[in-house]
């Protein structure tokens, strides 16, 4: 039988704490304290900033990288450039005014012609006189007639040239192909692979409005929309000013003229 060591109270067997003044009996197992779960620690701000600065100097590396290898094609990818801006002027089709003018050069002077020879014949005009009319009337009817050759001539040499430019598109554009898949993985389309082009691309990562290429895709595509919206509106409105001076409608801007 134990007794307390404190106060002297009769204690019970297995009894841990003395239930007369409640001190703690000798020998007894201290209780265990429950095992609390750590919480998983949140990364700090500056582990995250350190993170997107590891990502974004990545990016900038494979640029450089990519700005090495395709700046060995800048010179082509200048020349499909402008071939490709040749041909597109090209499948526009031949300027037609020539034409135009020839046929109603034709119609209008070959109508006035007939109408005055065969009143001039009527009224029994003398032979010299009909035929000085009618050469007069005949030089604006050669005119017309020179028109519309010019045209065909002009629409011959354009048809030439097209298909001369689309070849050359289309050898320079299975050049590029290749380099660029022999280039390996990478991370932007072949279309954004011109050296000028991905020196603005790495421009973007540097300033940190970009954490990839991708990104800095998007921001640059971004900056064009709004430099179209920002020239559009600029113009609109010298455009009514014009128009307002003037009293005159204005002619219509818009930004595909000025962006491809």
């Amino acid at each position: 039988m134990a007794f307390c060591q404190n106060c002297g109270a009769q204690l019970a067997e297995g009894e841990k704490f003395c239930s007369s003044c409640g001190s703690a009996v000798p020998g007894a197992a201290a209780p265990v304290a429950p095992v609390v779960p750590v919480a998983p620690q949140i990364m700090s701000q500056q582990s995250l900033f350190e993170q997107q600065q590891k990502a974004r100097q990545d990016s900038i590396n494979e640029l450089a990288k990519m700005i090495s290898y395709f700046g060995q094609k800048a010179d082509l990818f200048k020349e499909y450039e402008i071939t490709h801006n040749k041909l597109a002027v090209l499948q526009k089709g031949t300027n037609k005014t020539s034409l135009v003018w020839g046929i109603i050069l034709i119609i209008i002077f070959g109508f006035i012609d007939t109408i005055i020879a065969w009143a001039m014949i009527e009224a029994k005009t003398p032979l010299s006189s009909v035929l000085i009319i009618g050469s007069i009337f005949g030089i604006f009817l050669l005119l017309g007639i020179a028109l519309i050759v010019l045209y065909i001539v002009k629409k011959s040499r354009n048809g030439k040239k097209l298909v001369a430019e689309r070849t050359k598109v289309t050898d320079i554009a299975y050049e590029l192909t290749n380099h660029y898949t022999n280039y390996g993985f990478c991370p932007l389309g072949i279309e954004y692979c011109n050296p000028s082009i991905l020196v603005k691309v790495a421009d973007v990562i540097r300033s940190g409005r970009a954490a990839n290429p991708q990104e800095a895709i998007n921001a640059l595509l971004a900056d064009n929309r709004k430099s179209a919206m920002q020239l559009q509106k600029k113009l609109g409105s010298l455009a009514a000013r014009q128009e307002v001076r003037n009293g005159t409608p204005a002619a219509a801007f818009t930004p595909s003229n000025f962006f491809r």
